[in-house]
């Protein structure tokens, strides 16, 4: 039964490349032949049959012909995905409608907006003790400068250090994004933690916690390496900041450490105290215990 559908189609595929082939070059191909077996009649030729008789017993299609009106475009699943890069900031005092970095689209899509957020915003600047206010010049339409605007006098963004301008951008995507009135919008960020100390890394979670609160319709993927940025998450969950429901964890493991009890990706969660379901991998909490441990071994062979 499978060998006689997959055949069918493949003579169904084999006709049309034949008959596209035939109409662009002129050359007719009557050679061409169809399997003539059940599933491909009823693929193929047998009209489907209709339940309501007011519209008559059959539809004037195939099964074929039906599936093939169906739209299998993805505009529905990804149009309220938006995705942020590493490679986000930029060092640049000028920026441009478009260029290589995010940064210059996002700061456009920002300062068009009509709504801009402010007071999430004041509260995020605030978690990450970055005073002022943020300020966007626009200059022929294609040109924007960015700075930080307190008590009059303005600092340019790129005067801040090249951390700022990688975790702003995180900040005015979600403000543009929370815009969107859908009930569900998805953001991607690729490694957050990116050039930041590892204190601002540990703010992240504070930041994502307080876009969660003023913009529930927005949901976020994270993929990093930052300890720092988890073990906030578990902090924020234990003192009921955040809800369990509200993280979960995939952690890929190498190649190397993968077996019949440890699989490639697996899920942990946090719990209500803060802890995890599951342990990471070698190398990612453990490094910097080993490296002390291997510091003390050093220091122990050199006194002996």
């Amino acid at each position: 039964m499978v060998e006689d559908l997959v055949e069918s189609i493949n003579a169904k595929i084999n006709s049309e490349i034949a008959s596209e082939i035939s109409n662009k070059l002129g050359k007719k191909r009557e050679e061409i032949f169809v399997s003539e077996t059940e599933i491909g009649k009823i693929l193929f030729k047998e009209k489907l049959f209709n339940l309501d008789l007011s519209k008559g017993d059959y539809y004037k299609n195939s099964l074929f012909e039906e599936l093939a009106k169906i739209s299998l475009s993805l505009d529905d699943y990804l149009a309220p995905l938006d995705y942020i890069s590493p490679t986000r900031g930029s060092h640049k005092r000028v920026l441009t409608n478009s260029a290589e970095t995010e940064i210059d689209s996002i700061i456009l899509d920002f300062y068009n907006s009509k709504n801009k957020n402010l007071p999430y915003l004041k509260e995020v600047f605030k978690i990450l003790e970055i005073e002022g206010n943020l300020n966007v010049e626009r200059h022929e339409n294609f040109v924007s400068i960015v700075s930080l605007e307190k008590k009059g006098k303005k600092v340019a963004l790129h005067n801040l250090g090249y951390g700022y301008s990688q975790i702003i951008p995180i900040i005015l995507k979600v403000t543009t994004m929370a815009n969107n009135r859908r009930s569900k919008n998805i953001l991607i960020i690729e490694e957050p933690e990116a050039n930041l100390h590892p204190n601002l890394q540990s703010k992240l979670a504070d930041v994502l916690k307080t876009s969660l609160d003023y913009f529930p319709n927005i949901q976020f993927v994270i993929e990093t390496h930052s300890e720092y940025l988890i073990r906030k998450l578990q902090y924020l969950t234990a003192k009921k900041e955040l809800q369990p429901e509200q993280s979960a964890i995939y952690y890929f493991n190498a190649d190397k450490y993968v077996s019949r009890d440890e699989t490639k990706v697996k899920k942990i969660e946090i719990t209500s105290t803060g802890n995890l379901t599951d342990t990471f991998g070698p190398g990612f909490y453990d490094e910097a215990t080993q490296l002390k441990f291997d510091l003390m071994k050093i220091n122990k062979e050199q006194n002996n």
